[in-house]
């Protein structure tokens, strides 16, 4: 079938105006796209991709595309995806963008260094990723943070509470910050550091700048340089975001294949990219100059991480001098989102500010004449003026809102989203316009779901959980004998204390569960504390090993409950005498579940049901926040045993490491944070209005805005800003083009009011504060001033259209293993774990298996770096041991890499699992084929529609192909077992139908004789082993392949069923299964369903058949 990219423009029905087809069609040298709101960015940048794959024949392996924010980079490779397969339909080709670098910066970071570790020539080792979380816990950490202060001034005394307090002053105090709280001094440091990173400065030219510095200037660089030895120290480096990019620009600059890997290197949101991100994407750039960056410098929204609109307005200059000619220039001002006033409000506010430097009279600091235009039409309101007094302006606009949603204006309340320049003051308070709209609309029934404006473990849901475990763990904070923010968080501790109680009061079951744990935990830490006694009175050391004689004399003691007895006996007939003390203690006293199972347990009560119904009713805020509490809990488990002992029941314990440690850590991060959490953590939950800062919402778009406030508080030049210039003029570097630090603050609130009106589609809405307490920006005074627009309690509902459809045209994507095969399995654990994202405990879903997929893709794609270990290696077991470290540290690579998609990891247990699955495959389930694998391809199903709606969709998948005794075999990889694959015999094989007749369109003249699903599942015998002398014996009945029968049908039937789904998962239908089919046996098993499948997944104790079934 002939195809064009014509063709394909009229399919979606996209009509790109003219710049827009220029930039498209641009498939040589450097391009400069400087865009605004609502310019079709995105669109320009997928189908120019796809123009270079489909039309050009450039290999997707040979093109990066980078962006600043993970919800960006989500949406443009689903939309890459879905274009691909819709030009798969006519061209019958595949198209694999498996090996195409497209992501998120920090993510493609980590391939970049997965590649280099895995390169022969590299010198690169593996590391743990800091999430900023993890940062903060690093550094405020008492043994870290007194070394950091000691580098700040040798003479302090760090075990002087009175003499650290002094040092925090004066560090917070050159922040420009009255405090002495150390949680706020180590977020300050912290944004040193990272800027530090950011700019690309190395510690020789951090040493040069402590030469020039004033004492606490050069106290701070001296800090710097102890925590980038503090990342080093203990034997595994560790990087957090910033040192990561730092770490992939030194790799991609001392490895040649990485430097000449890319034809097309192209970036997304380049207004906001740090210095060391414009390094990364100009040394890829540098041998194929193919450069093509896109950004708007009146969305520069990330001053305090690097970002300055300057170096943006600069890269045609740096482009010229960098690839020897100027870059094409291309603007997009045709703004085809919003109404026509929305837009003229826009333009009119931008033009309050003088954008010249005023030192340098020929230098502007935003493009000249730029003025965006709508391409929609219609005269009618689109944006309303409420003013008057804080309650008056509050009380007229959530009228409004309420209106809207009552009349059909807006189908959800999550249509409007009040956006607000400070969520929270530098106190950690909630700001005082926000929460006049918050307590008016709780008055009146309304949801608000406004995440980062209050600290997050304040929440109902982080109450009910820590309440209900301080309880059992009988925690009593003295509250009153506690001072600042330590004070604040006992009051917590307190607050949700009684908060838990109130729940649990109304819930009998709820009662006896509380009741009982806390019995059994107190019986669990009296064993310990008795044990542990008994011990030190006879001379036990911890590390001796435990013999019979110590372990009956233990089993004597008086007082233990029968569970240690049984534990105690069951050692003595296992003679597993090797033990140490310490972990014969820990063994025998612990308890059969874990944090996160406690968590999921809880579900079953009323309260916590409730979230879940509130979810299936169309309000499902609530559930998002339990989702963040299962991730919390999972980063408080990834640095400890996951088994918890009679020692965490102690003083000790977690009511020391988990609440007074951890919790404690976040609850101050999240209190010094006037921003709230980060962009990619704010979801829009359902049935709720979100509270958003501009930069939560920059990347979204609502049919209603209401602007929230209108004050803007003048900030100070930064010391920081000045500081790094300084640094970078004593070091000799051009910096190019810089907005005067002067000038900063009155650009980046012009910016962040612009970001925060531009994401009003249909209606915009201005609120207004006036009083002696109020302040409103000035530019705002000016332009209202000149305009007259409608108040909301004067608007008529007919004056409003309904939410056009904003569809870019681009399908759904679906995966077979994450989506089709999860979704099948059970539709109600498939949105609990994708769509809402809870940490897994027990469950091995999408997560596990995308993990466990990755890295066996890695550790095979580089075989031959693997045989070079063996023969450079003195003796076999010396080869076997780096293999092993490799895979440990490509595993490693990957779950980083996960965990910054995802936002969370597995926990220890499912995490070794993994690692011992790769291990095994590589070793084993290959020579199972008796062939090594000849090469992995991912497909992108030509696109199709669902039976009933028509919604388009795409469907990727992967699949494998080798020869064996002359005959070719097509294979697919799973953790499920061969027993599960059989009992799903119809979805694999389908599966693999469906590949194989993509395969053979690729390869005319060639056949697939062969089908077979390979599991990575281990036998309990292999587990046992750890990876180490696996023998025969291990091996008995351990068969990982599964042959199917080849048949012709197999595409139409598979996107057929799949189509259905597809229709399911778009409906919002996320059923529990039938009570009937957990009751009932599972075909070809003994066992019923519930038995088999329920009893391995984290969300049965919040299910209601499973609930119906069981209790």
């Amino acid at each position: 079938m002939e195809c064009s990219i014509e063709t394909l423009f009229a399919e979606k029905n996209f009509s790109p105006d003219e710049n827009q087809r220029r930039a498209i069609m641009h498939n040589e040298g450097p391009l400069f796209l400087n865009v605004c709101p609502g310019s079709g960015n995105s669109d320009v940048i997928l189908w120019r991709t796809l123009n270079l794959i489909v039309f050009h024949g450039v290999s997707p392996s040979e093109i990066f595309l980078s962006t600043i924010t993970k919800k960006e980079a989500l949406h443009l490779k689903k939309g890459l995806v879905s274009l691909l397969s819709l030009a798969s339909k006519y061209t019958g080709k595949n198209y694999d963008i498996s090996g195409m670098y497209i992501g998120h910066f920090n993510s493609l970071c980590m391939r970049i260094l997965t590649a280099a570790l895995l390169d022969s020539s590299s010198e690169e080792s593996g590391f743990k990723f800091l999430d900023a979380d993890d940062q903060f816990l690093f550094v405020s950490c008492y043994k870290n943070w007194k070394r950091l202060l000691k580098s700040a001034d040798p003479n302090i005394n760090v075990d002087s509470n009175k003499e650290r307090m002094e040092e925090h002053s004066v560090i917070n105090e050159w922040f420009g910050e009255k405090s002495a709280s150390k949680m706020t001094a180590a977020r300050n440091c912290i944004s040193f550091f990272n800027r530090l990173s950011a700019e690309d400065l190395d510690d020789g030219q951090i040493e040069k700048a402590i030469e020039k510095a004033d004492e606490v200037t050069a106290g701070l660089l001296n800090m710097a340089l102890t925590y980038r030895e503090l990342l080093n120290e203990d034997g595994l480096e560790k990087c957090d975001s910033y040192s990561l990019q730092q770490k992939a620009l030194s790799a991609i600059n001392r490895s040649r294949s990485l430097a000449k890997k890319f034809r097309h290197v192209i970036a997304s949101g380049f207004q906001n990219a740090t210095p060391v991100q414009q390094k990364i994407i100009l040394s890829l750039a540098d041998h194929c100059n193919n450069i093509f960056v896109a950004g708007d410098e009146d969305q520069t929204f990330y001053r305090d991480k690097g970002a300055d609109a300057g170096s943006f307005l600069d890269f045609e200059k740096k482009c010229g001098s960098s690839f020897f000619h100027s870059p094409v220039r291309i603007n997009l001002n045709v703004n085809y989102r919003s109404r026509p006033q929305i837009v003229e409000v826009c333009n009119q506010f931008m033009e309050k500010c003088a954008w010249n430097d005023k030192m340098n009279p020929g230098t502007a600091f935003r493009t000249g004449n730029k003025k965006m235009h709508s391409h929609r039409g219609g005269e009618n309101p689109s944006v309303l003026h409420s003013f008057g007094t804080r309650d008056e302006v509050v009380e007229e606009v959530s009228d409004f809102v309420i209106r809207l949603k009552e009349e059909g204006k807006i189908p959800d309340y999550n249509q409007c989203a009040f956006v607000f320049p400070v969520l929270r003051e530098k106190d950690g308070e909630m700001n005082s316009s926000v929460k006049a709209y918050c307590e008016v609309f709780r008055k009146k029934g309304v949801p608000v779901y406004a995440p980062a404006a209050m600290n997050f473990l304040s929440t109902d849901e982080c109450l009910a959980f820590f309440g209900a475990l301080a309880m059992m763990l009988r925690i009593e904070p003295e509250c009153s004998e506690q001072t600042g923010g330590f004070r604040k968080f006992c009051e917590w501790i307190s607050l949700a204390k009684n908060r838990a109680g109130e729940i649990i009061k109304k819930d009998p079951a709820f009662s006896e569960f509380v009741k009982s744990k806390t019995v059994e935990m107190a019986q669990a830490e009296q064993n310990y504390i008795s044990i542990a006694s008994f011990c030190r009175r006879h001379g036990m050391k911890l590390e001796e090993a435990v013999d019979e004689s110590t372990a009956k004399n233990i089993y004597y003691i008086g007082g233990l409950s029968s569970s240690v007895k049984t534990k105690i006996h069951d050692f003595l007939l296992a003679e597993n005498y090797g033990m140490s003390v310490a972990s014969f203690i820990e063994n025998i006293s612990s308890v059969d579940w874990t944090l996160m199972d406690l968590f999921y347990e809880m579900q079953k009560f009323s309260w916590f049901n409730g979230e879940y119904a509130a979810a299936q009713d169309g309000s499902d805020a609530g559930l998002y926040n339990l989702a963040r509490v299962s991730k919390c809990i999972s980063k408080y488990m990834e640095s400890r045993e996951e088994i918890l002992t009679g020692r965490d029941f102690t003083e000790e314990g977690l009511e020391d490491s988990l609440y007074y440690s951890f919790l404690y850590s976040l609850f101050r991060k999240d209190d010094c944070e006037c921003d709230g959490c980060d962009e990619s953590e704010i979801q829009i939950p359902k049935g709720a209005l979100p509270f958003l800062s501009p930069s939560q919402a920059a990347g979204s778009t609502f049919p209603v805005v209401v602007l929230g406030s209108l004050t803007h508080r003048k900030n100070p030049s930064h010391p920081l800003e000045a500081c790094l210039r300084k640094m970078h003029e004593n070091c000799g570097r051009k910096q190019g083009l810089k907005e005067p630090l002067e000038m900063a603050d009155d650009f980046d609130a012009m910016r962040t009011f612009y970001l925060a009106m531009s994401r009003a589609d249909n209606l915009l809405v201005i609120s207004h504060l006036k009083g002696m307490t109020q302040s409103t920006y000035a530019p705002f005074e000016e332009m209202l001033s000149q305009n007259d627009f409608l108040r909301p309690a004067e608007s008529a509902s007919s004056d409003f259209y309904l939410p056009e459809d904003e569809s870019s045209g681009c399908g759904r994507v679906y995966d077979y293993a994450e989506d089709y095969i999860e979704y099948r399995n059970c539709p109600r654990n498939y949105a609990l774990s994708k769509k809402y994202g809870f940490a897994p405990s027990r469950n091995r879903g999408f997560f596990y298996e995308t993990l466990v997929r990755k890295a066996i893709d890695d550790v095979l794609d580089f075989e031959s770096e693997l045989k070079e270990f063996k023969n450079k290696s003195e003796t076999d077991a010396h080869a076997k041991v780096q293999e092993l470290i490799l895979i440990n540290e490509v595993l490693d690579f990957n779950s980083d890499y996960l965990k910054e998609m995802y936002g969370h990891s597995l926990n220890g247990d499912l995490k070794a699992d993994a690692y011992l699955e790769v291990v095994l495959h590589f070793n084993l389930a290959r020579l199972a084929l008796k062939e090594e694998r000849h090469q992995k391809i991912s497909f992108i199903f030509p696109e199709s529609r669902t039976p009933c709606k028509k919604i388009p969709y795409a469907v990727t998948d992967c699949a494998d192909y080798g020869s064996l005794g002359g005959k070719m075999w097509l294979y697919n990889l799973t953790v499920r077992s061969p027993e599960k694959i059989k009992l799903n015999e119809k979805w694999f094989r389908e599966r693999l139908c469906a590949s194989v007749d993509l395969w053979t369109k690729e390869n005319a003249g060639k056949k697939i004789d062969g089908l077979v699903t390979v599991s990575t599942f281990l036998t309990g015998k292999i587990r046992g082993t750890k990876g180490f002398g696996i023998s025969e014996e291990d091996l008995e009945g351990w068969n990982p392949t599964v042959t199917f029968e080849y048949k012709e049908d197999g595409t139409e039937r598979f996107s057929d069923k799949f189509g259905a789904v597809v229709e399911q998962i778009e409906s919002g239908k996320f059923p529990s299964p039938p009570i009937e089919k957990l009751g009932g046996t599972v075909p070809g098993s003994k066992e019923s369903f519930s038995n088999l499948i329920c009893e391995k997944c984290d969300f049965r104790f919040s299910c209601p058949s499973y609930l119906h079934l069981n209790f």
